[in-house]
């Protein structure tokens, strides 16, 4: 969620405005339910085209996001699917670096876009400040971690209506829906997420069915005023456990 200046904060839906292709009108839900219209200017920097299929994981570059299993996917790719995009949003510049060398010696083409702006099968953005645009660019987003939480970037990718493959990790299967909202499938098992990553690349009626059923189960399960609730409901249990401890 991201507050506002007047006060009001976003709930997990934002604008259908891709940072990646181009400007659109869109509507933004605030919960206080008021609606904001608001056209974005024109951002194609990385020149992707309609018809292209834009596949990204987003976080820091750290050895836990396990970006090198995203690297053995792209690398299944290359040279088989010619409108795939890749791209890694986000920075850490160490294990970039050795990203971008094992990169060069799989043969995959890659570009790191703050300094070499160009078209390539994996696109390194460095960091992207607004993430919500970001993540609306995207057609798949895809987490490939050996340990997580409950990670945002799900939340935020379902709740833009964006289809998810991810490492069962953590929390994951809690917020994804194998088969229903996105694919889930045990860490480190290329075969597997390669072959679901195919699945959704090749059916465009899924990646839609998919992105509205995670979108539905984000406004469900973690919509601003439903956590508001429960969080106020678990302060006055303990509150209430606290009282009666000091009264015995």
């Amino acid at each position: 969620m991201r507050s506002r200046n007047d006060g009001s904060v976003w709930c997990l839906q934002w604008p259908d405005w891709p940072i990646l292709r181009g400007p659109r009108e869109c509507e933004l839900s605030v919960a206080r339910g008021q609606t904001n219209y608001q056209t974005y200017p024109k951002m194609e920097i990385y020149q992707l085209a309609e018809n292209e299929i834009a596949i990204g994981i987003i976080g820091r570059i750290a050895p836990v996001k396990n970006h090198m299993f995203f690297l053995e996917i792209v690398k299944r790719f290359a040279g088989i699917e010619k409108n795939i995009r890749f791209f890694i949003i986000g920075d850490g510049e160490t294990l970039r670096i050795q990203l971008q060398k094992k990169a060069s010696q799989q043969g995959i083409d890659w570009t790191y876009f703050p300094s070499t702006p160009k078209q390539a099968l994996l696109c390194f953005t460095s960091w992207i400040t607004d993430i919500e645009a970001a993540i609306n660019g995207l057609d798949i987003i895809v987490l490939t971690s050996h340990n997580e939480g409950t990670p945002v970037s799900l939340l935020e990718a379902q709740a833009a209506s964006k289809p998810v493959v991810a490492c069962k990790v953590g929390a994951v299967d809690e917020i994804i829906e194998h088969g229903k909202s996105g694919f889930v499938c045990e860490a480190n098992e290329p075969d597997v997420f390669f072959q679901l990553l195919l699945q959704l690349i090749h059916d465009p009626a899924l990646r839609i069915s998919m992105g509205q059923a995670g979108k539905l189960k984000v406004q469900s399960q973690f919509e601003l005023s439903r956590q508001v609730a429960e969080t106020t409901a678990l302060f006055k249990l303990l509150l209430k456990n606290r009282t009666q401890r000091v009264s015995a």
